[in-house]
């Protein structure tokens, strides 16, 4: 069974240490879901990890999600992709999605690449 909105906003708020702040958008929001749906996350949070290497950070979350489909970005990156008329999948996600304020704290919990 899929999980609703609220469900998935408790169960990031668990978790708000790892990120700064994060989007849930797709079918989670506008009620589209179905057997073979997944929930789409962006999170914003500190790294300095590779792409890929990210997930090992907030690996916590997996357990929390049947499927996930989870895309982390700096804040930098963010920024960037949000000031890139081209890229759908940011603006869909900031404009039709919940924004849930997580409380990573700056710097203090950035992994060191190596």
């Amino acid at each position: 069974m899929a999980m609703t909105s609220d469900e998935v906003i408790l169960a990031l708020r668990k978790h708000s240490n790892l990120f700064l702040r994060a989007y849930i958008y797709g079918s989670t929001i506008n009620n589209s879901q179905d057997d073979f749906s997944d929930v789409d996350i962006l999170l914003v949070r500190e790294t300095h990890l590779s792409f890929f290497d990210r997930l090992r950070e907030v690996f916590d979350l997996f357990y929390e999600f049947d499927k996930v489909d989870l895309n982390i970005y700096t804040e930098e990156e963010f920024n960037s992709m949000c000031s890139d008329g081209s890229r759908y999948f940011i603006h869909n996600a900031v404009e039709s999605g919940v924004r849930v304020e997580g409380c990573q704290k700056r710097s203090s919990q950035v992994a060191d690449p190596g």
